[in-house]
């Protein structure tokens, strides 16, 4: 009971929240609306009816009542087409409702090459920790297939505020005598759009979020006060979580190395030799387990097929190439880019702020624009920050260096498995916003660091104004999704 009235209220309000727009996301997004949402069912399903955690060779195709739904109801074609809409007629209930009942015993049966269904047509190859978690209420329901995906949304619900919490821890070590950073850091989390609606359905990047937002924070806190077996055991455990749900959280492995490493050279702790043997360990286990991973699910890190089809060889050049065409205009010596005209406003302001359904909701032209001018004032404002606060950020190096190493980490990583992708389809650029969101607790920091450039006592203002883009922004989401598929 004390260890909750320490709690500080600003970060119970913002939990509260958070839990109240994840709720709302998770009822108002029709079932396999989110991004793939049939294909991450459709595990789930394996593992809760089937009783397998990992893919085999019978493992293909979607589950005849995911199809009955998808077309009795509708929910097929309305994936992705803004002109489709379910069917909410009494008539259409009744039909869906008896053609799921006949499906009997038969209903969990997988169907390999469905003559209709959603676009995606089959279970992803992804580490099975979320599904696996998902599929106790799935299992337990008795509900009918739709009271079972809105049920097993709400697992999603003490994931997001996870993410929240730990950013409010994150903010404080690293922001410290700064007493609206944690708030603020936190409240971006909580209140931003694509985050939120991630939450709200089915999907393993949720769970991602949260377990690198953790992970931030306890390797935050480690580098700054010191080795425990409670932080080295969380932070172990947090980076083997986050590579038993996705791929990309394979690279928690060698950031926890790295941790480790830094936490040896500071000279602060007593037992530096088994730190640096749990670190070399940690470094190889990562590389094993990464190759581990894709062979035996056959994903990539971004989760797609690894088994696609042949590409062209790799070329360090165009890779170059490309990745400083999607940050940067290309240069008069540069071949076009790989990937198209797909680069940074796409990835990092558009499907990262909000897009959502498949893709396929936006906000008005307009709002991602001023999101474009919003974006460089904060990023002028975070260098300025880092320029006034160099002598803070010396002595807090080794803190630095890790966030640092794991931020790029992970967007190289996204950016090779990206080329090798477009060296087979050059028309999918495999990098949007929700690959993006581990990181979220890191930018919500840079948003919040990029205050304390200005004047001390217009820190308070800079947070209501930041705060208050982002409510608006919330609402605006989630009213353009209720016209979306109930107008």
């Amino acid at each position: 009971m004390r260890r909750f009235r320490r709690v500080p209220a600003a970060l119970l309000v913002l939990l509260a929240v958070a839990a109240l727009e994840s709720l709302s996301w998770g009822v108002l997004v029709p079932a396999l609306q989110g991004p793939d949402e049939s294909s991450h069912l459709t595990v789930v399903s394996r593992i809760a009816d089937h009783g397998r955690l990992l893919p085999g060779d019978a493992d293909q195709g979607l589950s005849r009542e995911l199809l009955v739904t998808a077309s009795e109801a509708g929910f097929g074609p309305l994936v992705g087409n803004l002109g489709a809409r379910p069917y909410w007629s009494r008539i259409d209930q009744a039909r869906w409702r008896l053609a799921e009942q006949r499906l009997g015993g038969q209903a969990t049966a997988l169907v390999a090459d469905p003559q209709e269904g959603p676009p995606v047509r089959g279970a992803n190859r992804n580490p099975p920790l979320y599904y696996a978690l998902l599929a106790i209420p799935w299992k337990l329901s008795s509900g009918s297939f739709i009271d079972r995906v809105h049920l097993i949304r709400l697992v999603n619900v003490p994931i997001f505020l996870l993410a929240v919490a730990a950013t409010w821890s994150l903010a404080r070590t690293l922001l410290p005598g700064t007493p609206w950073a944690p708030p603020l850091a936190a409240g971006i989390v909580a209140l931003w759009p694509q985050l939120a609606f991630l939450s709200g359905t089915v999907d393993p990047d949720i769970l991602l979020v949260a377990l690198f937002s953790a992970f931030m924070a306890v390797a935050a806190r480690i580098l700054d006060r010191g080795t425990s077996r409670g932080r080295v055991a969380a932070l172990c455990g947090l980076a083997l979580a986050a590579s038993a749900t996705h791929a990309r959280g394979v690279v928690l492995l060698a950031a926890a190395a790295i941790v480790l490493i830094l936490a040896v050279s500071s000279g602060r702790d007593r037992s530096p030799r088994r730190l640096a043997a749990l670190a070399a360990g940690l470094t190889i286990g990562s590389v094993a387990a990464l190759v581990a991973l894709t062979r035996l699910t056959q994903t990539t890190l971004t989760g797609a097929s690894t088994a696609r089809g042949i590409s062209d060889p790799f070329e360090l050049r165009q890779f170059v190439s490309y990745v400083w065409q999607f940050y940067l205009p290309r240069l008069g010596f540069m071949d076009p880019s790989i990937g198209g005209d797909y680069g940074v406003q796409q990835a990092w302001i558009r499907t990262f702020v909000g897009t959502f359904g498949s893709l396929e909701i936006e906000y008005p032209g307009w709002v991602y624009r001023g999101l474009d001018v919003l974006a460089v004032a904060v990023l002028a404002g975070f260098v300025v920050a880092l320029v006034r606060y160099r002598d803070v950020l010396r002595g807090r190096i080794r803190v630095v260096a890790a966030l640092t190493a794991l931020a790029l980490a992970t967007i190289g990583s996204l950016h090779l498995v990206a080329y090798r992708t477009l060296l087979i389809d050059r028309t999918d650029p495999i990098v949007v916003g929700r690959h993006l969101l581990p990181l979220i607790a890191l930018v919500a920091i840079a948003v919040a660091a990029a205050g304390r450039a200005l004047p001390r006592h217009w820190g308070r203002a800079y947070a209501g104004v930041v705060l208050g883009t982002l409510v608006a922004l919330q609402l605006g989401g989630l009213g353009l999704t209720l016209a979306r598929f109930y107008a």
